[in-house]
């Protein structure tokens, strides 16, 4: 797009997704991507702290948030009187110079920051331990367990959709009628779709649950190794969206559950 770009009401888990996709595109690749970096590059980021959590969200569990720490540039927190702003950048001082109905912040305003964003933690519960989830994963990879979460996968790709970390893409070749013009476009893809894992005509992942498993094992486990770092956020998109209401925090902790059958 042109002109600059910037991110309005983004949330904790949010940047630590940013955070995870800079890796991927940017300081862990080998090739960086220059389309991604131009908008990354001057890219101005307007993170919210919740103030309040629902159901889905378990970014307790994941170490993210749900307070905004970093990879800011203005800050907004809901308080009962209006909104606390901080700066986390020069740019984010500018903007927030030329606001102009504004109060200088107080002691209190900042204990009330405080005093939410700890009410928000106590409405998450920590639903699996994340030290050594990947090797518990690695172990439970044959497990029929895989086959039971299939009754009730669609692969209908709404959690890759919905997740902030997903990045497959795919490369199209666009013809004109007239065979005179090709254009090279590089559209969204998903591990679910069953044309993904197909090499010269072969399918390598045939079932749902290979796909299903694909997907989970690369958020809590291949992330790790490719780059130090979980690919999921505890956004809890991905169970929102769920036309089936797959649970991904039950399906981690039902797969590595050593109680479960084999």
């Amino acid at each position: 797009p042109e002109g600059k770009l910037c991110l309005f009401d983004v949330r904790a888990c949010d940047l630590s997704a940013l955070k995870v996709l800079d890796l991927v595109f940017l300081h862990k690749n080998p090739h960086p991507d220059p389309y991604y970096a131009s908008l990354r590059k001057d890219l101005f980021v307007v993170a919210v702290n919740c103030t309040y959590a629902t159901a889905t969200c378990f970014c307790t569990t994941m170490g993210t948030g749900p307070e905004v720490k970093e990879g800011y540039d203005l800050l907004i927190t809901e308080l009962r009187e209006g909104f606390l702003l901080e700066a986390g950048s020069e740019r984010g001082d500018k903007i927030l110079a030329s606001v102009e109905r504004k109060i200088p912040a107080e002691d209190r305003h900042f204990e009330e920051k405080k005093e939410r964003l700890r009410k928000t933690e106590d409405m998450m519960k920590i639903h699996f331990e994340r030290e050594g989830l990947p090797q518990r994963l690695y172990g439970r990879m044959e497990s029929v367990y895989w086959e039971h979460t299939e009754r009730r996968c669609l692969a209908c790709t709404s959690c890759t959709q919905a997740c902030p970390t997903c990045f497959c893409f795919d490369i199209l070749e666009k013809n004109d009628l007239k065979l005179r013009e090709s254009q090279r476009v590089r559209v969204w893809d998903s591990c679910f779709s069953p044309s993904f894992a197909t090499v010269h005509r072969f399918n390598l992942r045939q079932s749902v649950h290979s796909r299903y498993r694909q997907w989970l094992m690369h958020k809590f486990a291949y992330w790790m190794d490719q780059f130090e770092t979980f690919g999921c956020v505890g956004c809890g998109r991905c169970i929102t969206w769920c036309p089936v209401g797959i649970d991904v925090r039950e399906e981690v902790r039902r797969v590595v559950d050593e109680n479960q059958v084999q």
